[in-house]
């Protein structure tokens, strides 16, 4: 028999105005990783679904998309802090962290870079000021507005840190099973005037040879940001009139890395470093292109004709490249965002390439 006390006793008060608002949202364990998979890590959030963009100088640079756990959210699953590169500037007042280890002497075309840019991944003597900046950065976003419209994004187009969760080497877990995030995501970017901050950036120099001139086109020049890698194009003008491809793809790799691809001819593409130490190259599956990048402050720059013989791509373990390796012989594709007098606003919308469907064999999440 049930007593009208112990029906009261079950019965459960209506949850109240104030109640509701005090209800905090549900987390969900979000993993990532660097391409390579020597850093793994799990990071918890509310289901991401808008995430801040910034235009100061690293981030327009990297296509970092940015969402902001909670201390104590974050957990390191393979690798260590020592796995990656740090990398500051300006009053270094926050550490950038990039998968870049030694360059490997016998295969210089082949150096085992992931990347996973950690920004201040709670080091010691950063982890105070990384929180002033982010508690800032979180009041700008609640004030800010989304900008119009909404980037439609499947998969690995949205990229994030973990402060930057890439969706293209993440996936939501749960007690049961692993969930990539459902393609064909809306993601509402909300813009910061990181630019408008400190002072203000000079564009590194570059020192290096240029292409040759071609009539209709104009010289573009470029950098990583610490300017130890530049690179010089020939283009027809970088502006709404431009008709040439464009692209952003959502494989593997250019998920993480958000590149924007344009596919000019090696001859319109001179890539240089003063140091050739500070040129890093990073290959994988087929072996027929390298995936170019700074190993001081991890910016990537061009997607490269790999020129080694057949014997050393089989020596490396690669996939039969079939036809693929002779199209991109003459090829030498860059990435639009190390461009300073580049406005990716004023070009025409990219090309949104599913690399991640269409590109065999599938990239396997460590």
């Amino acid at each position: 028999m049930v007593t009208t006390r112990s029906m009261k006793g079950e019965q459960k008060p209506e949850p109240t105005r104030s109640t509701v608002g005090e209800q905090k949202p549900e987390l969900r364990t979000y993993r990532g990783n660097c391409h390579c998979g020597a850093f793994v890590y799990e990071v918890e959030l509310p289901e991401i679904k808008s995430v801040l963009e910034c235009n100061c100088s690293i981030c327009h640079k990297k296509g970092y998309l940015w969402v902001f756990p909670a201390e104590g959210r974050f957990d390191i699953v393979k690798g260590t802090d020592d796995t990656l590169t740090r990398y500051t500037f300006g009053p270094k007042k926050l550490t950038h962290r990039v998968r870049t280890p030694p360059r490997r002497a016998p295969t210089p075309w082949h150096d085992a870079y992931g990347f996973a840019v950690l920004p201040d991944l709670c080091h010691p003597c950063h982890g105070g000021i990384r929180r002033r900046q982010q508690a800032s950065l979180q009041r700008e976003l609640a004030r800010s507005s989304p900008i119009s419209g909404k980037r439609m994004l499947t998969g690995a187009l949205a990229r994030f840190a973990l402060y930057r969760v890439s969706t293209a080497g993440c996936w939501r877990s749960n007690r049961k099973s692993c969930i990539g995030i459902d393609r064909g995501l809306a993601l509402t970017n909300k813009r910061y005037d990181g630019a408008a901050l400190g002072d203000e950036y000079v564009p590194p120099e570059h020192k290096g040879p240029l292409p040759a001139a071609i009539d209709g086109h104009e010289l573009y020049t470029g950098s990583c940001h610490c300017g130890a890698v530049t690179l010089a194009f020939m283009s027809k003008k970088l502006d709404e009139t431009f008709t040439d491809l464009t692209c952003e793809c959502n494989c593997s790799i250019c998920g993480r890395n958000g590149y924007r691809w344009t596919y000019p001819s090696n001859k319109r593409v001179v890539l240089f470093a003063g140091d050739p130490a500070h040129l890093g190259r990073y290959s994988f599956a087929r072996h027929v292109l390298n995936k170019t990048f700074c190993r001081i402050c991890g910016v990537c720059m061009t997607n490269e004709y790999s020129n080694i013989t057949d014997e050393e791509r089989k020596a490396l373990g690669a996939l039969p490249a079939r036809g693929f390796a002779n199209s991109m012989k003459t090829q030498h594709p860059v990435n639009l965002r190390v461009f300073p007098d580049v406005d990716l606003d004023n070009l025409k919308p990219p090309k949104l390439n599913d690399g991640a469907k269409i590109i065999s064999p599938r990239y396997v999440n460590p």
